[in-house]
């Protein structure tokens, strides 16, 4: 039995729509800890390989500027639990575009030409479980593959600096934190059968700032 999960995610703190999003990948610019990173309207998020971290700042208003230009910023780490060791592989449409990164006196440590990518997977994240991101439709998405005999039930992660986690009417979890909010999306699931995909019944389940995912019982069968 093989199946995939899907899970969407939304930041409406962040202006992602109307504007093209990528995969700046981490060719020793940055700290070890990062694997690549998003940058976004006021913020950058952070992928590594325990999760995501999302950076936010707050900009001083014109009259705050001038008495105190002291800059607000914020962090939520949203990290899996009990992952494995992995690799990540880059995948999808690479940019035509390029960055330079000329951080420090140490010229050995300076990197050049990094074009962007926009999707990006880590196999055996879990055991049978694959991770993917995906940045191609304007929005950060990510989700899992389960392959034969995964257990989703070991897909679970905690929110770590939000001011209160939960999970609204829509079935969307709700990341609240000084700046705002982050919504991420209701979780989609679906299980392939000789080629044939057929949607299954998923939902968020919150522990305290722990969260896993509610899944239908699957059948298991038959493989595809």
């Amino acid at each position: 039995m093989k199946f995939s999960l899907l899970l969407g995610i939304h930041c409406f703190v962040f202006s992602f729509l109307g504007q093209a999003i990528w995969m700046t990948p981490n060719k020793g610019q940055w700290v070890d800890t990062i694997d690549f990173t998003i940058p976004v309207n006021q913020g950058r998020i952070h992928v590594g390989q325990e999760g995501m971290n999302f950076y936010m700042y707050e900009l001083p208003s014109h009259e705050a500027h001038q008495t105190n230009p002291t800059l607000k910023t914020h962090s939520i780490h949203q990290r899996f639990l009990g992952v494995k060791h992995h690799d990540l592989h880059y995948l999808g449409k690479q940019s035509a575009h390029y960055s330079n990164y000329f951080i420090g006196s140490d010229q050995s440590k300076w990197v050049s030409e990094i074009h962007d990518v926009n999707q990006a997977k880590y196999t055996s994240f879990y055991e049978g479980i694959d991770l993917f991101y995906s940045t191609q439709s304007d929005q950060l998405e990510y989700g899992f593959t389960l392959h034969a005999d995964a257990n989703p039930s070991d897909i679970q992660f905690i929110i770590e600096g939000a001011s209160h986690v939960s999970i609204n009417k829509k079935n969307e979890l709700v990341i609240a934190h000084r700046f705002g909010e982050i919504i991420e999306s209701a979780p989609k699931a679906w299980t392939f059968l000789n080629g044939i995909k057929k949607p299954i019944a998923i939902s968020f389940k919150l522990d305290g700032n722990v969260c896993g995912f509610d899944i239908a019982t699957l059948n298991t069968s038959y493989d595809s």
